[in-house]
């Protein structure tokens, strides 16, 4: 098993992400940071190994940049 201890996403412009709360976000801003995320770690474990097929993420960050 492999072990992510930081994944970081970007998740850009907050046009497609509507902040309600701290606990609350749009459904179609779950939806993107779903395939970001899910994106990153295969990219993560095609370059660590073909071989891995489940992964645990330790730590997950998300942080805002205005584009």
């Amino acid at each position: 098993m492999l072990i992510i201890t930081d994944i970081s996403v970007d998740l850009g412009d907050k046009e497609y992400e509507k902040i309600v709360n701290d606990q609350e976000v749009s459904h179609h801003g779950r939806q993107m940071t779903n395939q970001i995320l899910h994106v990153r770690i295969l990219s993560i474990l095609f370059f660590e190994n073909s071989q891995i097929q489940f992964a645990f993420v330790q730590h997950f960050f998300c942080q805002r940049t205005n584009r």
